[in-house]
């Protein structure tokens, strides 16, 4: 299957595999020394370093390549990092999605995955930019390979413009996480009010769900689209790669489970059986990627509109998203420097997708725009902002540079 240009391959399915994904138990067994097999070839079981500061570039090196170890510090949809970098002759630097890496029929239009490749490409700007490396970055710059996110150069002479906070972001970069445990707004934090980090216009514009009634209408709306999706075994499938099933081991990549409040009976229970265990998914679901955890400020980024009048073609949209993915990266990161935390919470947004994709439900679609749209647009991303509280949480395992650098 194509999408916008971009090939996802097969196509996955949908509601109608429900018969054949009832799996019995010899095919369970099969399915968990599969599981093990398919671990121990990818390292999937890989330990990850734990000290985030370690993936900063050192100071001082001229070689783009240093810069690539800063990836891992870069946010991603279920922490799935669908990119590789190849190190040219030059030392020029070009991202691509890694199209294996993808997170299957939950981002079937491949918005996250354009957008995480945004998120990556301004985490290498700003790594370039805060260990004195600047560089020049331009986007999509071969309209017949879509996959070829951006290329980062080296500045000639060193002189490449910075953003005026890059020193900040770079400070930032180390700290950022998903927080999906308990938050306060910032006008609830003890002491000095800590205001939420600002997005110039020409970047795009945050919009605030503020007040009970609004908070709960965009809380019960992202719950009941993430329980939606749980239910299509197509979606969930695509999902369960990226659910690590052992809680006690920082694997390089994907969730790990208790991140999701599931125990490792659970896990494969559901994994293993998806039509007995849909309620229980969709409940996970309902608490966990489609609700995160108490409090915060509830708000969406919308990315600016195009007002070029120029006609909409599969790069123009591509290019669109990764440059909403750098925005959105700056605006995290600027949160981060602040001392806020963020939750992403696109469940509405992806189930907008699908169902755009797979033939809409009339009642979801006007349900959707109700709460989201704004001047006629979805955002591009639907958030939870505030002051993490609770014990810390486990920073997601991440990728080594090995496994990027060459695809």
């Amino acid at each position: 299957m194509s999408v916008l240009g971009v090939d996802t391959g097969p196509s996955r399915g949908s509601l109608g595999r429900r018969a054949f994904l009832g799996t019995m138990g010899l095919l369970a067994v099969g399915g968990v020394a599969g599981l093990t097999v398919r671990g121990a070839r990818t390292g999937l079981f890989a330990p990850a370093p734990a000290d985030p500061t370690g993936f900063l570039p050192e100071p001082g090196s001229s070689d783009l390549s240093s810069l690539v170890s800063t990836l891992a510090l870069a946010p991603s949809a279920m922490n799935s990092q669908p990119w590789s970098v190849d190190v040219r002759e030059d030392g020029a630097l070009a991202l691509r999605m890694d199209r294996a890496r993808l997170t299957g029929p939950l981002d079937a239009d491949l918005v996250e995955g354009f957008m995480g490749l945004g998120c990556a490409t301004e985490t290498l700007r700003v790594a370039g930019a805060g260990a004195g490396r600047p560089v020049r970055v331009t986007v999509l710059p071969n309209p017949d390979d879509l996959t070829l996110a951006a290329l980062l150069e080296a500045s000639p002479d060193g002189s490449e413009p910075s953003a005026p906070d890059d020193a900040r972001l770079f400070d930032a970069l180390a700290r950022r996480r998903t927080w999906r445990g308990d938050m306060r707004t910032p006008a609830d934090e003890p002491g000095a009010q800590l205001p939420p980090p600002e997005m110039p216009a020409s970047e795009g514009r945050i919009r605030w769900f503020d007040g009970g009634a609004a908070e709960q209408v965009v809380r019960t709306l992202a719950a009941d689209s993430a329980g939606v999706l749980a239910a299509d075994p197509a979606v969930a499938a695509g999902v369960d790669r990226w659910l690590r099933l052992d809680p006690t081991v920082r694997h390089r990549d994907g969730l790990e489970i208790e991140d999701l409040g599931l125990t490792t009976l659970s896990a494969v229970r559901t994994r293993l059986f998806p039509p007995q265990a849909s309620d229980q998914r969709v409940a996970l679901w309902r608490r966990g990627p489609g609700r995160g955890g108490e409090g915060g400020r509830w708000g969406a980024f919308y990315a600016p509109p195009d007002g070029s009048g120029r006609t909409w073609t599969a790069d123009s949209v591509r290019e669109r998203q990764v440059r909403a993915g750098m925005t959105w990266m700056r605006f995290w990161l600027r949160a981060t420097a602040a001392g806020l935390a963020i939750q992403p919470v696109n469940a509405p947004l992806r189930l907008a997708d699908w169902l755009a994709l797979n033939g809409g439900d009339e009642i979801w679609e006007e349900r959707i725009r109700d709460v989201l749209a704004l001047e006629g647009r979805l955002p591009s991303v639907v958030f939870r902002l505030g002051v993490p509280t609770g014990g810390a949480q486990p920073r997601g395992p991440r990728r080594d540079v090995e496994s990027i650098q060459g695809g």
